[in-house]
């Protein structure tokens, strides 16, 4: 019996040929590829065999990198504010971002100081996550944002519309999906969502960006 049923399943299986491969095969969303295959940047792939790069993009994702004097943190800047390294109590290592306003009045970003992605296309998905926490918010604590933006070299923006919870004295994850419409620059940005007040701060530690070969954010 068992020989004639394994003869019966050969028989079977050869009344069949063997799935195409359609590796590099143009797809799009309504165009999608065969059983063992993905969609990836318009192009089919083994679903084996994709590539999404680096399990993190960014530079110096644990600001643990400093300039030759030891004041500065490397490959990050802060947009309407200052950016010290703090080496008290960080999430890893040994140093965070510390985020600032001199006298208050601005709202303070951080980004890469030069955009860890470049020439994003449309559909894509990248994740991001980055541990905050704040010092000076007083009860109230203080809104904090994390997105991705995407900036065109004739200035035009589009950026993900992040969840701003409200962030107090002990650490907290932020995550961000975000899908492309295509641009020539990709960029972390985590932003207070107000105005900062004096003696405010906002710290940050082990921020990381990668890309999903399937649409999802798994870490």
């Amino acid at each position: 019996m068992v020989k004639r049923l394994t003869f019966a399943a050969l028989l079977f299986a050869g009344c069949f040929p063997p799935a195409l491969d359609e590796s590099g095969k143009r797809c799009a969303f309504d165009r999608p590829c065969g059983d063992g295959f993905s969609c990836f940047d318009f192009t089919c792939h083994p679903n084996n065999a994709i590539d999404a790069g680096p399990d993190n993009w960014l530079v110096n994702p644990g600001f643990e990198t400093l300039n030759d004097a030891g004041r500065n943190i490397v490959s990050w800047r802060v947009v309407n504010g200052d950016l010290d390294p703090e080496k008290q109590l960080p999430y890893e290592g040994k140093i965070s971002a510390r985020i600032s306003t001199a006298d208050g009045g601005e709202t303070p970003s951080l980004t890469p100081s030069v955009a860890p992605v470049r020439n994003t296309l449309a559909g894509q998905t990248w994740c991001t996550r980055a541990w905050v926490r704040t010092e000076g918010a007083g009860d109230a604590g203080l809104t904090v944002g994390l997105s991705l933006r995407e900036r065109h070299d004739d200035g035009g923006i589009n950026e993900s519309t992040p969840s701003r919870p409200r962030v107090y004295r002990e650490w907290l994850l932020l995550e961000e999906q975000f899908i492309t419409e295509g641009a020539e620059r990709l960029e972390v940005r985590v932003a207070f969502g107000r105005q900062g007040r004096k003696g405010e701060v906002l710290l940050v530690d082990e921020a990381q960006l990668k890309r999903s070969i399937d649409g999802t954010c798994r870490w």
